[in-house]
């Protein structure tokens, strides 16, 4: 039996989340994989590992452990395996998780990190800035990663783009799954690990994620980027309009994007989602033809934050603040009601 802090073993499962798959796609994905001192976790496109001070081995279901943990409430408990449970003992109360001792999981391709050198201090919010424009469509799989390019890191989707002029720590061109990169930025990481096949985070306390390593080509986005045309101002006052708008539109994660239009004087900021709609009008200097565009909400409050300049040219508008550069596609106004 292993006395160990509640919250600490939690914390520590839910770091190694996104190496998770609930669909159970290869044996034991779904399941924390304990190995003497290490709790891991493997899809086959992540895996994340997590010091624990456990001295067993063996495959516990993921879902009802991490449920069990979240509801309890003391601050210490006792946990051991038995031939088929994960035991938790509280208070005048236990519960059993069932567990299988043998690990079945293959994880044969993945590559130990080897050696780790320290990431750019500004790599993360630059990933935070570039994820946004990754595509969720499958079937155009380079759209749907990170170009990590040693001088920069830029992605894009069907109607916008982005570009942050940075040291990657990369010697050779790589792709990163844009979905991986939730994970690394809230994992707030501080060094890298580049080997054949897989890209290596880690935090430097115990925990690390590496996910698979892409190469293929990736579109030039030199003329998309390069920034020409008529300037104009966002208003630096949309800040809460965005975080209000974003009730709703955050319903739809693959799509969470808020609508701007633009008209003579005048911008309208719009959210909207399966639960409803938020819209707001704010004063503008800008005096021209009726446009608009849409921008992830993140995007869209790094501009206010960061220089509000943003330029129009052949149907796009662009933002360049030091080494970032945002790109997105002008629309066609439709009318709407509300």
């Amino acid at each position: 039996m292993i006395e160990i802090n509640r919250n600490k073993l939690l914390n520590a499962l839910e770091m190694t989340v996104p190496g998770l798959s609930m669909k159970a796609m290869a044996e034991q994905s779904n399941c924390f994989i304990f190995n003497v001192g290490v709790v891991r976790t493997f899809n086959e496109e992540v895996s994340c590992a997590c010091e624990v001070p456990v001295d067993f081995s063996g495959a516990v279901l993921a879902n009802p452990l991490l449920e069990l943990l979240r509801k309890m409430s003391e601050e210490t408990i006792q946990i051991k395996q038995t031939d088929t449970h994960f035991m938790v003992k509280g208070k005048r109360r236990q519960a059993g998780v069932r567990m299988e001792r043998g690990i079945e999981l293959d994880m044969t391709e993945l590559e130990s990190p080897g050696q780790w050198k320290e990431l750019n201090p500004a790599f993360l919010e630059a990933l935070e800035m570039v994820k946004t424009c990754c595509s969720k469509d499958e079937q155009q799989f380079v759209k749907t990663c990170i170009h990590m390019h040693p001088e920069r890191m830029e992605s894009m989707d069907d109607f916008q783009a982005a570009r942050v002029k940075i040291k990657t720590g990369f010697d050779k061109p790589a792709l990163l799954r844009g979905r991986a990169a939730t994970a690394i930025r809230q994992s707030d990481v501080s060094h890298l690990a580049i080997t054949p096949h897989w890209i290596h985070f880690g935090n430097g306390q115990g925990f690390v994620i590496s996910c698979v390593k892409h190469v293929d080509d990736f579109p030039d986005l030199d003329q998309i980027i390069t920034s020409t045309g008529r300037p104009i101002s966002i208003p630096k006052g949309l800040t809460e309009a965005v975080e209000i708008a974003e009730v709703f539109s955050k319903n739809d994660i693959d799509h969470n994007y808020i609508h701007i239009s633009l008209a003579t004087g005048k911008v309208k900021i719009r959210g909207e989602g399966v639960d409803g709609f938020f819209s707001e009008i704010r004063p503008v200097k800008y005096k021209g033809e009726k446009m608009g565009f849409r921008v992830s909400p993140t995007m869209l409050n790094f501009v206010v934050r960061h220089g509000n300049k943003c330029k129009i040219e052949e149907g796009r508008l662009k933002l360049k603040n030091g080494n970032f550069t945002y790109v997105t596609c002008l629309e066609a106004e439709q009318k709407k009601g509300n």
